[in-house]
């Protein structure tokens, strides 16, 4: 069975030919050859039938047996060249083609490589940024007090859960010690003199702050909720460094220092005027109490 029309062997068939004529000299010679030693024979098959076979067939006859010989001889040296070549091609391999297969390699490499990003991105990382899109979108609206939510605590006491995209109540809530241990450490004398500035109770101060604060709410029992949309936060760029961090960590310590030390000024004030009425209030009463006697 043939697995090649007659169209295809023909083609086959004038490039093996085309081949020979063009780039194989010996082939080709010996090929030629062989017709002239074919038509040589016919012509002295006719002459014998005729009764005589001439002396000029007889000696073309003679000088093409020794031509004969002679391309006999070169075209078998010549197809062992080319049984040679075949054995060393089957069992050389040129340069370029290791060179084409370690490429092959390097490229399957990183097409496996760059197919298991892909597969990352798509299972993994995109999933999680569409999840952080909504958790933004969700903070942002929490930030603006028309599309904020108001959080009741039943609401806060439910399970974070991580399969819903939404921002962790849990994580507004703060204990009355984690508030006051941020305040632990702040030296309100801004290095200067301890007898410059007044005495201030810094605990004290905190909790009528937590009493009368917009953006927390008393939760529980030493527990506080922070509302985002009644919060200022700190503009530091679109890509904050931890210098801004830092920096915008000690200015909101230096205004709740200034806060303080404001607020125990006033209230030295308040607390020499009330004595300088009470002075006024006896002092009236005294002359009250003169004119009546």
């Amino acid at each position: 069975m043939s697995f090649v029309s007659n169209k295809q062997q023909r083609l086959i068939d004038d490039s093996a030919a085309n081949s020979v004529k063009f780039y194989d000299k010996i082939t080709s010679q010996y090929l030629k050859l062989r017709q002239e030693l074919y038509l040589l024979n016919v012509t002295i098959i006719q002459e014998s039938n005729d009764g005589k076979v001439t002396e000029e067939s007889k000696l073309k006859f003679e000088q093409m047996r020794f031509e004969l010989d002679r391309v006999v001889e070169l075209y078998r040296t010549h197809i062992n060249e080319i049984t040679n070549s075949l054995v060393i091609r089957r069992t050389y391999t040129p340069p370029y083609v290791t060179n084409l297969k370690s490429e092959f390699t390097q490229l399957t490499a990183k097409m496996d490589t760059l197919q298991q990003e892909i597969k990352d991105i798509k299972e993994i990382q995109k999933p999680i940024l569409d999840k952080m899109k909504i958790l933004v979108k969700s903070f942002d609206n929490n930030l603006v007090a028309k599309t904020s939510k108001t959080f009741n605590p039943n609401s806060i006491r439910k399970e974070y859960d991580d399969s819903v995209p939404q921002i962790n109540l849990h994580s507004l809530i703060f204990e009355y010690e984690e508030i006051r241990a941020i305040f632990k450490d702040i030296n309100l004398n801004f290095d200067q003199e301890e007898s410059e500035l007044p005495q201030v109770d810094t605990i004290k101060s905190l909790d009528e702050q937590l009493k009368n604060s917009k953006i927390l709410d008393n939760f529980a029992e030493n527990k506080y909720c922070y509302k985002l949309n009644k919060s200022q936060l700190h503009e530091v760029g679109r890509f904050p460094t931890l210098d801004d961090y830092d920096k915008a960590i000690e200015q909101t310590l230096h205004g709740i220092k200034d806060l303080l030390s404001e607020g125990a000024q006033i209230k030295d004030r308040w607390t020499v005027n009330a004595r300088r009425l009470e002075v006024i209030r006896d002092a009236l009463q005294i002359y009250n109490d003169s004119e009546i006697q």
